[in-house]
């Protein structure tokens, strides 16, 4: 732009003779510019010399102007990808040019931004490869670290892992021994989980039923003659170990009572379930169980979003009425979502 507006200076200060010839060629030389878009000469006081626009869209003059003046005069441009350029032309600023210069062209710009989104995508691509095959490997790995370890349930749901490769030589053909940590969890004499767990672990599966929209079913077992002879209440225990294979899903509560907790169970199934352990105690030598004085009560969780306080208290209601019950000694709690969700609103008021 400063060489162009040098040139116009030149021309301006021939003489007459040859001015016009020079005039057409640095307008060709304007045209052959695609870079200039704009171009004006206008001395100090303001008065309008010359006028060059590549399109009419460049030069725009104001409306009802008579006279030919640079504030007449109004050169528009695209800040993205064009500037203005102003050079004075002499030490006494008596001739000033000013125009548009394009930097770079549209096409260029989108030619760009295609090959910066080119990139980026392929950038994310190889980033979304190396995850996937990051976690396949880690995955991999973790099934062959599950493969050496024996993993054992804590009452909270968590599982503890020892290494089967660890064991002394002298342990091969020995009883299995509980570890220091199921130690910790289970009742020393009746083998059962500690009552202390028994909220924790049930809150932990009321909550992974609900994520798999499945039911669950909590039931309450007790025995009269469990309070004066624990003896009774051991031997309970181990049959009740010996019918539900999930031990840690087996809690003491109070000294006379026994929690099940079973998962993916409704109702029906955890009366029936209930009903085949009534049958073995009732199938075993008289005296060794108070069969006659065992009472179950069972909730089921039946599509509700239920805390483990609120069904282990229906499961006591149902244990209360299941004592006055002399037929069967076992009552299921049939709770209604419509009704319970009734109770949360007012609740919630």
């Amino acid at each position: 732009m400063t060489r162009t507006s040098v040139q116009a200076k030149s021309l301006f200060s021939m003489t007459n003779g040859r001015a016009e010839q020079e005039l057409n060629n640095f307008r060709n030389s304007l045209v052959d510019n695609a870079q200039i878009k704009s171009l004006i000469l206008y001395s100090r006081n303001g008065e309008l010399i010359y006028a060059y626009a590549r399109n009419p869209s460049y030069l725009k003059m104001s409306q009802g102007s008579e006279q030919f003046s640079r504030s007449s005069v109004y050169l528009p441009y695209n800040n993205l990808y064009e500037t203005m350029h102003k050079v004075e032309l002499d030490n006494d600023n008596r001739l000033i040019a000013e125009g548009v210069y394009q930097l770079f062209s549209p096409s260029y710009l989108l030619s760009s931004a295609k090959k910066l989104f080119l990139a980026l995508s392929m950038l994310a691509l190889f980033l979304l490869i190396f995850v996937i095959v990051t976690g396949q490997k880690s995955f991999a790995e973790h099934l062959r670290n599950a493969g050496k370890q024996k993993t054992s349930r804590g009452p909270d749901g968590s599982s503890s892992s020892s290494v089967s490769s660890a064991l002394p030589p002298d342990a091969v053909g020995r009883p299995a021994q509980r570890t220091e940590t199921e130690e910790s969890l289970y009742t020393p004499d009746s083998g059962l989980c500690f009552e202390q767990y028994l909220e924790e672990r049930l809150s932990n599966e009321l909550r992974r039923a609900a994520s798999f929209d499945q039911d669950l079913v909590t039931a309450l077992i007790k025995c009269r003659g469990a309070v004066d002879d624990r003896s009774t209440y051991i031997q309970l225990a181990r049959t009740l170990k010996e019918h539900f294979t999930f031990h840690d899903l087996l809690f003491e509560v109070q000294n006379d009572k026994m929690a099940v907790i079973l998962p993916s169970s409704d109702l029906e199934q955890g009366i029936a379930e209930l009903s085949d352990f009534q049958k073995e105690l009732f199938q075993a030598t008289p005296d060794m169980f108070c069969t006659s004085d065992i009472s179950i009560g069972l909730s089921s969780r039946n599509g509700r979003l239920i805390n483990s306080d609120r069904i282990l208290k229906e499961a006591h209601a149902a244990l209360k009425r299941a004592e006055k019950d002399s037929e069967t000694n076992l009552v299921g709690f049939r709770p209604d979502p419509g009704k319970f969700r009734t109770f949360l609103a007012s609740q919630n008021k």
